[in-house]
């Protein structure tokens, strides 16, 4: 079974909060859709039950989503904004003051670049998070 971290966790919950709110479905008729009852439903929501993977599971298949589309949906433009800074822009620059701080910021795309596919990587079972 999959786990999540907290913030996954925080973060796949308010995103099936406002699909929930904008679908204007109640938590009866999300209970009715999922076989979660309505009283767990509420304490997610409230942040006062930390779900399993399984109940949120059967959460988003209720409204048609699967977790994994809202935990990754951003993962791909990160990706192409990596790309981007680190290959057509370092030529450009002439001034060695301007090229430094791209530099800094090719530095921190690969940095973010590199946290993403940790998250991915953990949360497919493949590994644990290295400790820093």
């Amino acid at each position: 079974m999959k786990e999540l971290s907290k913030e996954q966790v925080e973060y796949v919950v308010s995103s099936l909060k406002k699909v929930v709110e904008f679908r204007q479905l109640s938590q009866m008729q999300l209970e009715q859709l999922s076989g979660v009852n309505q009283s767990t439903i509420s304490k997610v929501f409230c942040r006062t039950l930390d779900p399993s993977y399984e109940v949120l599971k059967r959460l988003y298949q209720a409204v048609g989503l699967k977790i994994a589309d809202v935990l990754y949906e951003t993962e791909d433009h990160t990706h192409d904004l990596y790309g981007y800074l680190a290959t057509p822009l370092t030529g450009v620059v002439r001034n060695s003051r301007a090229e430094k701080e791209l530099l800094d910021v090719v530095d921190e795309s690969r940095r973010l670049q590199s946290r993403f596919e940790i998250l991915e990587w953990t949360s497919t079972g493949r590994g644990t998070t290295p400790t820093r």
